[in-house]
């Protein structure tokens, strides 16, 4: 959120802005890849995405940078060619994504990017930092944490099923997958399961007005005051 607007991406280039009073606005983006993520930070936007533009059948960079959020530029380099972009984050000066083989990048600039050691080879799907901590989840229950999103280090959910998503607020990490699940942690380290009364897969978890809301990709969702 970002000037009073959220600025919300999706599939084949999506893009608008949101504001307080319900009025979307077009965002003229120049691809048509399936976009993943946007985060802003120390003046600029970056989005994630997948490295190939099914649409126009070409090799056309994984992340998009832009100060003004209207004008966008794509970060061609090596570091990450080839990989698809599960999400973007940014927190304590630094900016996190990682992708569908296990690959995390890590920027203190939104621009240049290097990789760290995930010791995965599996889909990395959401991140988010708080308690002084970053975390990642992804497929079979996989849990990263990190204190200064470099080096990562493997914890353990107690489940084998995929996590599509986490958050943080309150003191309290969240994460949601298939099957309705929900997972809590006060430190991204110890995890706790939570009942959620679906069975539905659970694709996106946030903090709203004091109360924790999942949502799935139609209608089914789980919220929890606590």
């Amino acid at each position: 959120r970002l000037g009073n607007k959220w600025w919300i991406v999706g599939s084949t280039g999506t893009f608008f802005t949101l504001d307080d009073r319900g009025t979307t606005a077009e965002v003229t983006f120049p691809t048509t890849q399936h976009l993943t993520g946007i985060a802003y930070g120390d003046g600029r936007f970056v989005v994630s995405g997948p490295y190939f533009d099914a649409g126009s059948r070409e090799d056309i960079g994984a992340l998009w940078t832009s100060t003004d959020g209207y004008q966008w530029t794509p970060l061609l380099t090596t570091v990450f060619d080839n990989f698809n972009l599960n999400f973007v984050a940014y927190a304590a000066g630094k900016w996190v994504t990682a992708s569908t083989a296990g690959l995390i990048l890590s920027s203190t600039n939104g621009v240049t990017s290097a990789r760290q050691l995930s010791g995965l080879t599996t889909s990395l799907r959401s991140g988010a930092y708080g308690a002084d901590t970053w975390v990642i989840v992804g497929n079979s229950g996989r849990i990263l944490t990190s204190p200064d999103g470099t080096t990562w280090t493997s914890r353990t959910s107690g489940l084998t099923a995929d996590l599509t998503a986490v958050a943080f607020d309150r003191g309290l990490f969240v994460a949601v997958g298939v099957s309705g699940i929900i997972l809590s942690s006060p430190d991204g380290v110890t995890w706790t399961r939570r009942a959620s009364g679906t069975a539905t897969t659970l694709n996106t978890v946030g903090s709203v007005a004091g109360s924790w809301v999942a949502a799935a990709a139609r209608a089914s969702g789980s919220r929890s005051g606590t």
